[in-house]
Parts: structure tokens; C-alpha cells; sequence
């Protein structure tokens, strides 16, 4: 359940998490310039306590344009934000009730743990190496065959370095069932925004 200017990725995913059954829930990537840690991990525990089943959570550095478009904060060192925020959240993830919230808070946690993955959005070699460290999962966004052979040799290198099994690739591409003109035209429109942004616009050339 992607998150965006207008929709919560965690509320999204507690509506999808009712109406269905057996779909593995995932809420994000969310921007680690916008949310910390443990936003992210009790925002997935309280989906995971509401819908009766595993709650991932998928972090990403998102771009200039949503983090300061968006929500008006700034975006500075995404790269480093990113890798903090993923090692801490993956231990946030397992947490059990009756934990402090974080190390040395004098709250506790009172829901279980979500249980879910933790994923990263990733493209360029820091957050590569972020998710090779830390991940279940490594999200690739809007990409061709040939970029996820190229990225996946670079996941492969970093999980050697880092000592450990690669993880699980996905990529998120747009997709419509029963596609009509309103579907093309949302499907192309999320793809127009990434035209913009640095990284994204040099790959579509």
C-alpha cells in the first residue's frame, strides 16, 4: 500500500487488510526524511492488531519534490537516513509486548509485533547496500528486465559483503484488472510524476 499525497499507507493497508483474507500486507515505502522508526513500526503493529495477520513495512528516501513538496521538511542525507532507520526499524519489527518502545523509554509496548518484513526501496549502490544489510526484501520501482538483471547483481555483491543471504527481490510495477480509458489514464499519470526526478527521469531515457 503505497503512500502518497493523499492516501496514509498505513490506513490504506487496515482497509485492504479487511477486505480480504490471505493478502500479504505491506504499507509504503514511506519516506524516512517524514516518518521515524517507531512511527513506522507501531503504525504497522496497530494494522497487524486490527486485521489478525502480518504487517510489513517498506522504507524509501522518496524524492525532493514529495518530502519537501509534500511535507515540507527537508531532504538531507537520505542515504544515511535510510540505513538508520532500517536497522533500527528491523528490530522494532520483533519487538514483544512488555518492551520499551525504543531502548531506555519508559513506555512499553502493549501490541505484539507485526510480524511482517521489512523492505527497501532501493536503486543506487548506499541504499542497495541498506538493504543487503538489513532488508527481507528489496523493492525495484518501475524498472525493465534489464535493470533488475543489472540490480540484482548488485544486491548479490552486497549481501557477500555484508555476510548474509541475499534478500527476496520485488518490483513494483502498475498494473490495472479489467483495465478501462480511467485505468490507462491513472496508470500513466503514476508514471508521468517519476519523469521529474533525478535518477528515475535518466533511467526512462
Amino acid at each position: 500500500a503505497g503512500e502518497g499525497p493523499t492516501w496514509d499507507a498505513f490506513v490504506l493497508a487496515a482497509v485492504i487488510g479487511r477486505d480480504t483474507e490471505h493478502v500479504a500486507l505491506t504499507a509504503g515505502p514511506v519516506p524516512v526524511s517524514v516518518r521515524d522508526a517507531y512511527t513506522s513500526a507501531r503504525g504497522a503493529a496497530s494494522v497487524a492488531a486490527l486485521v489478525g495477520r502480518p504487517v510489513g513495512v517498506a522504507l524509501g528516501t522518496s524524492s525532493k519534490r514529495v518530502v519537501e513538496g509534500v511535507h515540507d521538511r527537508p531532504r538531507t542525507r537520505p542515504a544515511a537516513v535510510l540505513e538508520e532507520q532500517a536497522a533500527a526499524l528491523r528490530r522494532l519489527l520483533h519487538a514483544s509486548a512488555g518492551e520499551p518502545v525504543v531502548p531506555g523509554s519508559p513506555f512499553v509496548r502493549r501490541l505484539p509485533p507485526p510480524a511482517g518484513p521489512l523492505t527497501v526501496a532501493a536503486f543506487g549502490p548506499r541504499a542497495i547496500a541498506t538493504a543487503a544489510a538489513h532488508a527481507d526484501r528489496m523493492l525495484l520501482d518501475v524498472v525493465s528486465p534489464e535493470q533488475v538483471r543489472a540490480l540484482r547483481v548488485q544486491l548479490d555483491a552486497a549481501a557477500r559483503t555484508a555476510g548474509r543471504t541475499a534478500p527476496t527481490l520485488a518490483a513494483w510495477l502498475p498494473a490495472a484488472v479489467d483495465p478501462d480509458p480511467r485505468s490507462l489514464a491513472q496508470v500513466l499519470g503514476s508514471i508521468a510524476g517519476y519523469l521529474t526526478v533525478p535518477g528515475y527521469r535518466e533511467v526512462f531515457a
